[in-house]
C-alpha cells in the first residue's frame, strides 16, 4: 500500500490489517504535527508520536501528550484509528515547493524567495 500526500494534515485512517496499522504508524511517526489515536475502548489520546516499536512481542507507540511529563505508551492492539489532527508546521515547505515559488517569482520579475 503506497500513500503519497503533500501533507497528511486531516487524514484519518482506520487500519483493517496489521500491515496497514504498521504503515499508518510509520506515517504518524514521520508526521511533524500532533495525531489523535482512537482506541478500541472508545477513548482518544492526542499528542506527538515520539516513538514506536514494532519489533517487540507487543508492538507499541509512545505519545507525548501536551500536559503530560512523560510519554504515554499505547499498544498497537489498542489502536482503532489514527487521525493526523495537528497542524503540519512544515506543509508546503519542501524543496519542491520552494523551487515552484522561485520559478514563479522569476517569471513575475520579483525577488527570489529565500528558503
Amino acid at each position: 500500500m503506497t500513500m503519497k500526500f503533500e501533507s497528511l494534515e486531516g487524514f484519518v485512517h482506520e487500519p483493517h490489517t496489521p500491515d496497514e496499522l504498521a504503515h499508518v504508524v510509520e506515517l504518524a511517526f514521520d508526521y511533524r504535527g500532533d495525531v489523535t489515536i482512537a482506541l478500541r475502548d472508545g477513548t482518544e489520546r492526542m499528542g506527538y508520536l515520539s516513538n514506536r516499536r514494532a519489533d517487540v512481542a507487543e508492538p507499541f507507540v509512545e505519545l507525548l501528550e501536551p500536559a503530560a511529563a512523560d510519554p504515554v505508551t499505547v499498544r498497537y492492539a489498542e489502536i482503532r484509528a489514527i487521525r493526523f489532527s495537528g497542524r503540519d508546521p512544515a506543509a508546503g515547505n519542501s524543496y519542491a515547493a520552494w523551487l515552484q515559488r522561485k520559478a514563479a517569482a522569476k517569471a513575475a520579475g520579483e525577488p527570489v524567495p529565500q528558503r
